[in-house]
């Protein structure tokens, strides 16, 4: 199998926020997001280090992290991804980072955590659409099982008009925790724009809207904490 890369840090967003984790990245991505944060991994799969499902779990084991984050690209793009998912040991707590494009395959039922990240139109319109579509399926997988939790990017008004709908559409809010995540910048931006604004979105205007939506009570928004403390830059 191959990695883009492997290392030990701190989960930078979502529930699962400052927990120790060790983090494995698949490379390649069949979306093209316009604002893509890792071109590295999802444009570049051929860059990719050749590894075994056994060396990467020791590694993960070794790192003393109670969580292995299993991230990309687009990780469920890749054959090697299901028998990683079942050598884990119950020690190591799983979170699989998605789009959700694409659905689980059957003997993924120890993943912890599913992060699902469904797109806004910012991202453009076949990664938006694509990623929307399998919403009923991933609310049924955690009406089963609660375990999915949805980080929804937002980089502009019109992708919170959007997400607005979609929450109002699958009343979201009533079925699994949703966290609007502001859309940091790429390798290619200037990070320290990023502590009061995302890709042209002021962090202060995306609060003061949805505070003032009655729709949204309830939702999450957690920027990408990672990006504030080292910048954007590989390995953390």
């Amino acid at each position: 199998m191959k990695v883009s890369e492997e290392f030990l840090s701190i989960q930078g967003e979502g529930l699962d926020l400052g927990v120790l984790t060790y983090f494995v990245r698949f490379p390649a991505c069949d979306l093209r997001c316009r604002w893509c944060d890792t071109p590295y991994a999802s444009l570049h799969p051929e860059a990719g280090e050749a590894t075994t499902v056994e060396d990467v779990l020791s590694r993960a084991i070794e790192s003393g992290a109670e969580w292995m984050c299993i991230t990309g690209g687009e990780p469920l793009l890749f054959p090697e991804f299901v028998p990683l998912v079942q050598a884990t040991p119950c020690s190591l707590k799983v979170d699989v980072q998605t789009a959700g494009h694409r659905l689980p395959s059957m003997g993924t039922g120890n993943v912890t955590r599913w992060s699902v990240s469904p797109k806004p139109p910012s991202a453009g319109e076949a990664a938006c659409s694509a990623t929307w579509a399998h919403i009923p399926e991933w609310l049924e997988l955690h009406r089963q099982h609660p375990r999915v939790q949805f980080k929804i990017p937002v980089c502009d008004i019109v992708d919170l008009d959007f997400v607005q709908a979609q929450v109002e559409e699958y009343r979201l809010l009533y079925k699994v925790p949703v966290i609007l995540q502001p859309v940091g910048p790429s390798e290619a931006c200037d990070v320290a724009l990023y502590a009061t604004q995302s890709a042209g979105y002021d962090v202060g205007t995306l609060v003061r809207e949805v505070a003032c939506r009655s729709a949204l009570r309830g939702i999450r928004i957690i920027p990408q904490v990672h990006k504030l403390l080292w910048g954007v830059r590989r390995g953390v």
